[in-house]
């Protein structure tokens, strides 16, 4: 019995730094942001689209349907996401000027309308933290052009593990297994 409640505990802690590593459960959160645009001016964004979420966060996706509906020769990659974590900017993709953390469509092959994705975006900055997230997508253009960016069909897609309590379940379900096993 000593070796199955040991098994046990180094398994459930396999399996959080396993979950904090990857994300491949069924608790990944998809955000439908449906349609937004994004328009920018001289004195900076005009307006922002904007997702939230509380708990534990291991990384997040993007993908939409990107259009340039002035035809002004923007790109996708002009976007800017803006990472909040309780009200503190703690990390940032994308955007005009050479960003440290580029999108995964970063740069001038982003000028055709079509889809785009970004992800799983992992960055130590934002990973294995919990607390209060807001994701601002603003338009990163620095020009005093005032040129939209338009998507279509947008997801966000938050990345997270099971709470600790999940994984305690996990754990004792693996013991009344073995246990059950033994009396049989």
């Amino acid at each position: 019995m000593k070796k199955t409640i040991a098994f046990t505990a180094v398994a459930a802690l396999g399996i959080s730094s396993a979950a904090l590593a990857d994300s491949n459960w069924d608790t990944d959160i998809a955000i439908d942001m449906g349609s937004f645009t994004l328009s920018g001016s001289a004195g900076g964004p005009v307006n922002d689209a904007t997702a939230t979420y509380s708990g534990l966060l291991v990384g997040f996706s993007f993908e939409g349907d990107y259009s340039d509906p002035n035809d002004a020769g923007m790109w996708a990659s002009d976007t800017r996401l803006n990472v909040y974590l309780d009200g503190v900017q703690v990390y940032s993709v994308g955007g005009f000027t050479a960003p440290a953390n580029p999108w995964d469509f970063q740069g001038g092959g982003s000028a055709p309308d079509g889809f785009y994705s970004h992800g799983p975006d992992t960055n130590a900055a934002i990973k294995g933290l919990s607390g209060d997230w807001e994701f601002v997508f603003t338009n990163g253009w620095d020009s005093d052009l005032t040129d939209d960016i338009q998507w279509d069909n947008a997801i966000l897609t938050i990345h997270t593990i099971p709470a600790p309590g999940a994984l305690a379940l996990l754990g004792l379900a693996g013991l009344a297994g073995t246990s059950r096993r033994r009396r049989g």
